[in-house]
């Protein structure tokens, strides 16, 4: 009687073990559901495959379940791009949005881009980290192809936002996803300052006079426009110009781009989102007459050898410039015009600046013997940029007119402080 509820027993639970291990077996090799797809103008499917966050680095597995514990055991595996997965470096504070795509994509039209879209219709543009990158698959002959894109701007106050392509000839989106935001929260609401906000750097005063936005087609393309005036010990005028800019919002959104250098009272950029209540503007004003602005230091590079003809020629410098390294100076060497000289176009690596960012200038050109060698218009904008303080500024700094008979040349530089200013001021209306 014992032995008989004991093998009932041991029946009951090899039965267990054995649909236990039946299940196991086949979400092991199960894949996860698909996930919402687009057909795209080109023919191209894409379908969303994972939304993560806050990884480094990113890795996402796909196929099925034994791929990523597979991963998971050895993540060295997913690392190196093999059994269908993939690992890539994108900025930390931001969702990374795994895509996989049809195995013939076509490279994206020039005039159709991605965007991140709120729930009142404002769009996020660049800066948008993107890639594309093919993984083996686990079966035989085939390949997996990713896109990977990891906006750093989007509405974090928002449960979820749209994932969009727009097309240039039109305001309907070619393809939208909709994605949970991976971090909802409260934020803080700014107060903005009424216009003009000022801001004062020693005798001088910038004045954000105005903020609009800038008309465009399509409509959600919309760029927005600040606008300055400068005045010192309260008498307008001065020669400044905005060289970047970077804007922030209450939630954590930002990003820095760089002026055309062309113009010397506003700035154009990407707009965040303007039913925000304040925006706040770091911005960088740089001299827009350099040739008789004091600098904080002069550097000439002598004696460096004229290129040859349709050729370029970097020299090594390593000299310390106002806590700036100059690596190299580069000379290229471009055709004759039509008054028979031939151009050199002027480069400059610098390196980490002790201090913020420092604007260069070239200044003035000679040849041997102190000839003089005539510099076209006026420095800025022509002759002038800014380096950011990164690790390694690639400056343009213009080009000059090559006499004939010209075997060696010397380039002065000036470098002049730059003065930044902060506005914290109402966006333009929606």
């Amino acid at each position: 009687m014992g032995g008989h509820r004991h093998r009932r027993h041991w029946l009951i639970g090899a039965g267990g073990c054995l649909a236990l291990t039946i299940a196991f077996l086949i979400w092991f090799a199960c894949e996860d559901p698909p996930g919402p797809s687009h057909r795209l103008p080109d023919g191209t499917v894409m379908s969303l495959r994972a939304a993560t966050y806050g990884t480094d680095p990113h890795v996402h597995c796909d196929g099925p379940n034994w791929v990523r514990v597979l991963h998971r055991m050895a993540p060295a595996v997913g690392a190196a791009g093999s059994f269908g997965c993939c690992a890539l470096d994108a900025p930390a504070d931001s969702p990374q949005l795994w895509f996989r795509i049809s195995p013939t994509m076509a490279e994206a039209a020039s005039e159709t881009e991605w965007l991140v879209e709120d729930q009142h219709g404002c769009t996020f543009g660049p800066p948008l980290y993107g890639s594309e990158f093919i993984a083996p698959s686990f079966r035989q002959d085939k390949q997996i192809r990713f896109r990977l894109f990891a906006p750093e701007v989007y509405p974090r106050r928002e449960r979820s936002f749209r994932f969009v392509l727009r097309h240039a000839s039109g305001n309907n989106p070619a393809a939208a996803f909709t994605i949970a935001n991976p971090t909802p929260g409260r934020h803080p609401r700014w107060q903005a300052l009424p216009y003009p906000v000022r801001a004062t750097r020693g005798r001088w005063t910038f004045a954000l006079t105005q903020m609009r936005a800038e008309p465009s087609t399509p409509e959600w393309s919309s760029p927005c426009v600040a606008e300055f005036a400068y005045s010192r010990d309260g008498v307008a005028g001065g020669r400044w110009f905005p060289a970047s800019v970077r804007v922030t919002d209450a939630t954590g959104n930002q990003f820095e781009v760089p002026a055309d250098g062309t113009a010397a009272h506003r700035i154009t950029f990407p707009a965040l989102c303007r039913r925000e209540s304040a925006w706040k503007l770091n911005v960088r004003f740089a001299h827009r007459d350099p040739e008789t602005a004091a600098p904080v230091a002069t550097f000439t590079a002598r004696n460096l050898a004229a290129p040859g003809p349709r050729s370029s020629v970097s020299y090594m410098v390593n000299a310390t410039v106002a806590g700036a390294v100059v690596r190299t100076v580069r000379l290229t060497r471009t055709p004759a015009s039509a008054n028979g000289n031939d151009e050199c176009m002027v480069g400059l690596l610098v390196g980490r600046a002790d201090s913020d960012a420092l604007q260069w200038t070239l200044l003035d050109v000679s040849a041997e013997r102190g000839r003089a060698i005539a510099l076209p218009g006026r420095a800025w904008p022509n002759r002038t940029t800014v380096a950011e303080g990164r690790d390694a500024d690639r400056l343009k700094l213009g080009r000059f007119r090559l006499p004939a008979g010209v075997q060696k040349v010397n380039l002065t530089f000036a470098v002049h402080a730059v003065e930044t200013a902060e506005f914290v001021a109402k966006p333009p209306a929606p």
